[in-house]
């Protein structure tokens, strides 16, 4: 098996490192405030039925989609830990 450059290692981690900030500020800002949305939706006025359905939806298809990345992310972990201790074993 071929040996992977360091810059490829590096390229790797900084596309995580990106990925994860990114799904982290999907839950707040970084100095711990709310995002935007959940400040909007308690204002008067805004929160018509279709507004509030609209909402809702939206909310169940990102919960699935964080869901499937979660998935995923554990797929991929358990991939790269089992390549590491057959590596380790060769």
């Amino acid at each position: 098996m071929a040996n992977v450059s360091r810059e490829e290692i590096q390229r790797l981690a900084q596309r995580y490192e990106q990925l994860r900030k990114n799904l982290q500020n999907l839950g707040g800002n970084t100095d711990g405030t709310k995002t935007e949305l959940f400040t909007i939706i308690h204002k008067p006025g805004w929160t018509t039925v279709l507004d509030v359905a609209l909402v809702h939806q939206a909310l169940d298809v990102l919960q699935h989609q964080t869901a499937a990345i979660e998935k995923l992310h554990e797929a991929m972990t358990a991939g790269a830990r089992n390549g590491l201790e057959k590596s380790a074993a060769a």
